[in-house]
């Protein structure tokens, strides 16, 4: 009866999220809307002469010639959907690219829940929690400007935590087996800023959970082990991707950048938020929102970080009433 009952559960939260979406992105799923970007309309155009190239001739085109004068097509990343396991899973419903991201949408608001149930959060805030996940305006505003990848990515954040959580608990095989699944899966979406950024919160818990005394000193060599592998057969199922591509790094902006000197800091932190645009948070056109009105520290933004009265009010609650816990300092110092 019990696990019937989780079932059904599972079935609700789902369900919920699935109403949520539907309502959120109407024009979307029910009148086959996609939205103007050029991040969106530029990939495309791409990859509809690429397709056109590949119904001629019977396979996918090798090289394509818009990059570097010319390139392969996968060390371009212009065939990564091809690369992606769970395309190949799904490719017979024939889906088009935006049901795809609300699919991951869905995934990982499902994600967030089983986090917080796992941490022994009630169903109700476990729910809402997944909920704002899953509808955070960061990950809209990926979709809305033609991010894919990047929000797709970003949906594997809490199952990797969920993730690495059971496996240092509890210890079996099986549990790295998710992991590794998962963290591969994630690195085959090929966003690499937001996996690192994933895996750096996942290590920073393992590393609070073999230091914090949950795992006996005795088996905590035994996990670290089961972790290495996991984590080991995950970049072996993204090597296809990241292998190729990592021969054209050196000649990339972001590869000449890192050559030394200040340009790899100064590149790498363009993007960062300025102490001051913590404020968009609650007030988002304190900086002229995105665009050619925005007026902020970053070089250019589409969007503000915009989180809302009522989040932000609950987070503070939380936190305050974490702020004993260690669990919940190290989610705060994380934040």
């Amino acid at each position: 009866m019990l696990k019937k009952n989780g079932v059904l559960s599972f079935l609700l939260v789902c369900a919920g999220y699935i109403l949520l979406l539907a309502v959120v992105y109407y024009p979307v799923v029910f009148q086959a809307m996609v939205p103007a970007a050029p991040d969106a309309l530029v990939p495309a155009a791409l990859d509809t002469a690429l397709q056109q190239l590949q119904h001629a001739s019977g396979r996918y085109p090798l090289w394509q010639p818009w990059v570097f004068s010319g390139m392969p097509t996968v060390e371009a990343f212009s065939y990564l959907s091809g690369l992606y396991f769970p395309n190949s899973a799904i490719a017979f419903l024939h889906l088009d690219g935006m049901l795809l991201q609300l699919i991951h949408l869905l995934f990982g608001g499902v994600g967030m829940y089983l986090f917080l149930r796992h941490q022994s959060a009630a169903a109700a805030a476990a729910w809402f929690g997944g909920a704002v996940f899953m509808l955070n305006p960061a990950l809209t505003a990926m979709l809305v400007h033609g991010h894919g990848s990047q929000l797709m990515t970003a949906a594997y954040l809490p199952w990797l935590l969920w993730a690495a959580m059971r496996l240092m608990e509890r210890g079996r095989l099986q549990d790295a087996g998710m992991l590794a699944i998962l963290a591969g899966f994630q690195l085959q979406r090929s966003h690499v800023q937001i996996a690192w950024y994933s895996w750096l919160f996942m290590l920073l818990l393992v590393l609070f959970l073999s230091f914090s005394g949950r795992i006996p000193l005795r088996r905590l060599a035994a996990r670290w082990g089961l972790l290495a592998v996991a984590l080991g057969c995950a970049l072996l199922m993204s090597a296809a991707i990241w292998l190729p591509a990592s021969g054209y790094a050196p000649w990339s902006v972001r590869g000449m950048a890192s050559g030394g000197g200040g340009s790899a800091w100064e590149y790498a932190t363009l993007w960062s938020m300025h102490p001051i645009e913590f404020s968009t948070l609650l007030l988002p056109g304190i900086f002229g929102f995105g665009g050619i009105t925005y007026w902020g520290f970053m070089p250019f933004t589409d969007f503000p970080h915009y989180t809302g009265v009522i989040v932000l009010l609950l987070a503070f609650l939380g936190g305050w009433s974490l702020r004993r816990e260690a669990l919940g300092r190290l989610f705060l110092f994380v934040a």
